[in-house]
């Protein structure tokens, strides 16, 4: 089996040139609400896919990549525990 160093999860919007950027996700920025924020619960990968065990990125290797901040965001926020562990939260209003 291959292995990996990193993984990645992304996301896009596009538009024609001169039209407003659209929302992303609910729309809103992240905001530590996981009642109104568009997330990713649950995010984990196996080092051994037959052992059944998944693990979460902690905190400390994790990193965030956001290229257009003034419209959309991207929070990770480790382990949350309970209905959501690791999780990250994206999204926001889009702007012109």
């Amino acid at each position: 089996m291959v292995t990996a160093d990193q993984v990645g999860w992304g996301g896009s919007t596009l538009t024609p040139a001169g039209v407003a950027s659209p929302p992303m996700g609910s729309g809103d920025r992240p905001n530590d609400n996981f009642i109104y924020g568009a997330y990713f619960r649950e995010v984990g990968f196996q080092n051994n896919p037959n052992n059944g065990i998944y693990y979460g990125p902690d905190l400390d290797i994790a990193d965030t990549y956001d290229d257009c901040t003034q419209y959309y965001g991207v929070a990770y926020y480790g382990n949350q525990k309970g209905e959501v562990g690791y999780s990250l939260m994206f999204g926001g209003p889009g702007g012109n």
